[in-house]
């Protein structure tokens, strides 16, 4: 590169230098505020110099706010500078009136808001401008708009009736009243008023001769309505004789077509429906159980039955076989290493007896009871393999009944060898055998002092020893490992008892 190209270009690069030097803090056109305008509107290509400003006034529906300047400033980076807070707010328009009859409704009332008025129910506008526009110098756009009252033509007049009070025009919510000539019924509404609409709430009625015929419903009786004429809504209400259901309504009204509505009931022989505490019925559920009619029915969760679930209505009126019963139930009572010796169901108050197994000791009650709640009580016992922790074992129905039977039978067995001893001690007295003054007689010896044999009043196969002399028996039974010592207390025959028995 040459001398005069070096030269060149530092001519270009001074140039550039001295552009940019003289656009520094310049600022174009100021940016445009939505809610104000320049007063002095700028051109398109338009400078400004560094801490030049440029000043703004509110737009139309704006006013001043604040002590913030209304102006901005063209700042060293070539940027206008942005205000803190909006100098202009929107204008605000006063509360709308109320209106009579209506009511004004609105959100806001700045500039740019709108109201909108409605008028009460059964009112209408006199005009169609029902709004209105808060404008920019604070007001109102319009008048408040009128609301004035409905009004209905007078009703339909009614043969062989009237209706009052009679005028030229009803306003909302007036009402006129019918009535029918003396002995017709008036059919329809009696009384209709003026709607919001301004149309009668409903039409006129009419006035008919309505007369029905007295009902004959057999095998029942009249509880009302006993004698007629039955006008219009005239009532009667029957009730089936003893041994018969009613199929229909009890209740019958004469209605405006001169007929009962709705029709008069049927008694027929039946039952009464059947209810049974704490069950439902399955099957054959009706409104009417006539002659011959089934029902079945199924206790409840925890309840078991007694009786027939299923019964028919017989002739005499009554249910066959008798309704059952649900009563309350228990469940199983699971004891380990024991045995139920009562199979279920277990009603309530009913008992069962629990029996452990072999070498199983028994801890509680041996006997439980079903409650009124369903539950067992005492609480189920326990079965223990060893010694018991402090309950008691109730004999059960087989060693209790064997432990039972060997007392019993100790006992008669020990009376009747006291009847027999008391019966030779009598025999001997009346045969002279024993003397009161001669204690020293042996068994067997007679007065005379000769001996004497004789048969063995008693058995020997159950007794190891008599002993007369001393006034005492001893009397073993090696079968059933019982020992009677049976005493004479006096000459006189008193024997006193003693068993002593190994079980």
């Amino acid at each position: 590169m040459n001398s005069q190209s070096t030269s060149r270009m530092k001519v270009y690069f001074i140039f550039l230098i001295s552009i940019v030097t003289g656009v520094k803090g310049d600022c174009r056109n100021p940016p445009r505020l939505p809610y104000a305008e320049l007063t002095t509107p700028s051109q398109s290509g338009d400078t400004f110099t560094t801490d030049q400003k440029v000043l703004y006034s509110c737009r139309p529906g704006y006013i001043r706010t604040g002590t913030t300047p209304n102006s901005l400033t063209c700042l060293a980076d070539s940027t206008w500078s942005s205000p803190a807070t909006p100098f202009c707010e929107l204008r605000k328009c006063p509360v709308p009136e109320e209106i009579s009859n209506g009511r004004a409704g609105f959100d806001t009332i700045t500039f740019g808001s709108t109201v909108t008025y409605k008028c009460d129910e059964g009112y209408k506008f006199i005009s169609k401008v029902t709004t209105r526009e808060c404008q920019p110098d604070g007001t109102w756009s319009g008048v408040p708009p009128v609301c004035e009252v409905q009004v209905c033509v007078p009703p339909s007049p009614v043969v062989d009736g009237s209706y009052s009070p009679v005028k030229d025009e009803y306003e909302y919510s007036n009402s006129v009243l019918y009535s029918c000539n003396s002995g017709l019924s008036l059919i329809g509404n009696s009384s209709i008023f003026c709607k919001a609409d301004a149309t009668w709430s409903a039409a006129a009625p009419e006035c008919r001769d309505v007369k029905c015929l007295d009902p004959n419903v057999e095998n029942s009786e009249r509880e009302s309505g006993f004698t007629g004429p039955y006008r219009l809504n005239s009532a009667i209400t029957f009730k089936c004789k003893s041994g018969f259901v009613m199929d229909g309504s009890a209740s019958i009204k004469c209605d405006e077509n001169s007929a009962w509505s709705p029709l008069p009931p049927t008694c027929k022989v039946g039952c009464a429906a059947p209810i049974v505490q704490n069950a439902d019925i399955s099957v054959g559920l009706a409104d009417v159980y006539i002659l011959n009619s089934n029902v079945t029915f199924a206790c409840r969760k925890n309840f078991v039955m007694t009786g027939s679930a299923t019964v028919m209505c017989s002739g005499n009126g009554q249910w066959a076989p008798l309704l059952p019963i649900c009563q309350i139930s228990c469940p199983v009572p699971h004891v380990q290493n024991a045995e139920v010796l009562h199979p279920g169901p277990y009603l309530s108050s009913s008992t069962v007896t629990i029996k452990c197994a072999e070498n199983f000791t028994l801890s509680g009650s041996s006997k439980i009871t079903c409650n009124v709640d369903g539950q067992w009580a005492p609480a189920l016992p326990q079965c223990l393999n060893g010694e018991t922790d402090g309950g008691s074992q109730e004999p059960d129905n087989e060693d209790g009944g064997n432990h039972v039977g060997a007392i019993v039978g100790g006992i008669i067995g020990a009376l009747v060898l006291i009847a027999i001893i008391v019966g030779i001690i009598y025999y001997k007295k009346r045969q002279g055998s024993v003397s009161p003054s001669n204690s020293n007689y042996k068994s067997g010896d007679t007065p005379d002092g000769k001996s004497t044999s004789h048969q063995k009043p008693v058995d020997q196969a159950p007794m190891n020893q008599i002993q007369s002399q001393n006034q005492q028996v001893d009397l073993f039974s090696p079968s059933r490992n019982e020992r009677f010592l049976v005493v004479s207390l006096s000459e006189t025959s008193k024997i006193c008892l003693i068993l002593c028995s190994s079980f």
